[in-house]
């Protein structure tokens, strides 16, 4: 019975301490985490929204360098949808992080 229990405190000690999991990036997706943009660039249809998702402990930001869309400030867990109905390339920055940088190209 005692090997019973310390097995299981074990394995609830286990999945406690491991790292989080932040799961499968789904299509039409961009995440900004671990201070990069995931992935760098994206390639598609004229009409597809793009959701960017910070899963960052940190806020961030993502605008648009032309001005085309700006998320505003975004906290931990929150999300930004953008739909792309015009054809051409689209460079985006975080505000707060000047290493991170993507692109979305639209055809």
């Amino acid at each position: 019975m005692k090997t019973k229990v310390y097995v299981t405190i074990l394995l609830f000690t286990f999945i406690a301490c491991k790292k989080h999991n932040d799961g499968v990036r789904q299509d039409n997706e961009v995440w900004l985490h671990n201070q990069i943009v995931e992935p760098y660039q994206t390639k598609i249809s004229k009409g597809t929204t793009i959701t960017f998702i910070n899963k960052d402990p940190k806020n961030h930001t993502v605008g648009e360098m032309k001005n085309t869309f700006y998320s505003g400030k975004l906290k931990p867990g929150d999300s930004f949808s953008y739909t792309f109905n015009d054809t051409g390339y689209y460079a985006f920055y975080c505000n707060y992080h000047n290493s991170m940088i993507g692109q979305i190209i639209v055809k």
